[in-house]
Order: structure tokens, then C-alpha cells, then sequence
């Protein structure tokens, strides 16, 4: 879109069909398969598609990225920090019985995000390019809350999630560079699948303080 003050990542879907390993060459193919409009943003759902050199398809994603109206483009900040601790932005998720998932949490910062958003300086990884879009302090990329998830999916599945993993998270509130964050995850269900049995998860990241900055579903075939 052309103006890309106070954009961001709203939600991510992925299916994952087999392994990438170290050294394959990859192609792959965009292409925006949806446009709507919710409360003050515009929505552009671009969808991408990775082929090894075999041709064979590894995954299927779908990004979901909010951009403001016009009209709504205003000065000040777009979000501030104070916003996620509105009791309106409260998401029940991990109430339900099941089996528990853990990660560690981790410290991000400056480091970190410029290692994954870099190397040019962008409001991902550069406080002053995070203010001149609208944001008082770095706005680290939803994508890299996204991996920890993957990561945390990974760790309990392995291959199962590698060759048939599925995710559908939303991007609710912002991390913030130098927030601490870590994903969790709830096993609600098991059902077959062909041969195979595939485990349902709710998942989702907290902050240090329990505020909510992913929450969503994932699945894996369990071998």
C-alpha cells in the first residue's frame, strides 16, 4: 500500500508439507488473494508458495498485513504501549484441559531484531524509523513471535510438524523491543488422520507481565 504509516502484521497461516534442508535452492511465488476492510485498517492477504528444486510444494502461508485508512492517519502514536493492558484486549486461550506445552521466555533486543529484520535500519530494528510510522519504540516483527512458535511446535513434534504442521495465529498486541516474550501451547484434541493421529494446539505468546501478543491454533501429525 502506499502509505505505510502505523501498518502492521495482523495474522499469519501457514501449512508446512515437507523439510527445507541447509543448501536447497527454493522458488517461490506471491501472489495478494484477498482484500477487505475491518473497524480503521485495510487488510492484504498475500499468499506464498515455496518450491524445492524438485518442484515439490514445502508450504503454503498466508500473511495477513493491516494498513490504516486514509482518513485515519492522524499524528501521535498509532498504538501505544498502554493499549494492551485495556481490559477490552483480554483473549481467553490455554483455559481448557489438556496436555501443556512450554518454552523458555526470552529477552528481546536490539541485537536480536536487527540479526532478523536487518541489516537495512526499518521500524523493526531502529527506534527513530519506529517513530517516524508511528510507534514509540521498536516494533519487533511478528514474524520472528511466529517462529518461536514454529520452534515450540518443532521441539514437541519434530517431523511431524515438518512434513504436516498448521498454524493460524493473530497478532494481537506488539512486542516492543527489549520486551520479554515466549510462546505456549495447550494439546485440546486428538484425531485421526489417514495412518496418523494429529494433535490439535492452542497456542499462544505472553509477555512477562501475561499480556497476549499471539494467540491462535497449530497442528502436527503425531509419528
Amino acid at each position: 500500500m502506499p502509505n505505510i504509516y502505523g501498518n502492521l502484521h495482523a495474522r499469519q497461516e501457514w501449512s508446512l508439507f515437507a523439510p527445507v534442508m541447509v543448501g536447497e535452492r527454493l522458488t517461490t511465488r506471491a501472489v495478494i488473494v484477498d482484500r477487505y476492510v475491518r473497524r480503521d485498517r485495510e487488510y492484504v492477504v498475500n499468499e506464498v508458495i515455496v518450491a524445492n528444486a524438485a518442484g515439490q510444494i514445502v508450504s503454503r502461508s498466508r500473511t495477513h498485513q493491516s494498513f490504516l485508512l486514509p482518513e485515519q492517519t492522524k499524528r501521535g502514536f498509532v498504538v501505544d504501549k498502554s493499549r494492551e493492558k485495556d481490559s477490552s484486549r483480554s483473549f481467553k486461550i490455554g483455559e481448557r484441559g489438556g496436555g501443556p506445552i512450554d518454552a523458555p521466555m526470552r529477552q528481546i533486543n536490539e541485537d536480536m531484531c536487527m540479526a532478523f529484520s536487518g541489516p537495512a535500519r526499518n521500524y523493526h530494528n531502529d527506534k527513530q524509523k519506529a517513530v517516524e510510522l508511528g510507534f514509540p519504540e521498536i516494533v519487533v516483527q511478528g514474524m520472528l513471535s511466529v517462529c518461536l512458535v514454529a520452534e515450540l511446535m518443532t521441539k514437541r513434534f519434530g517431523l511431524g510438524f515438518l512434513y504436516g504442521g498448521k498454524m493460524d495465529l493473530r497478532l494481537v498486541n506488539v512486542v516492543w523491543g527489549n520486551d520479554v516474550t515466549g510462546p505456549k501451547g495447550l494439546i485440546v484434541e486428538r484425531h485421526p488422520e489417514g495412518k496418523r493421529t494429529r494433535a490439535e494446539v492452542e497456542v499462544w505468546c505472553d509477555k512477562a507481565d501475561g499480556a497476549k501478543t499471539i494467540v491462535g491454533s497449530a497442528s502436527a501429525l503425531e509419528l
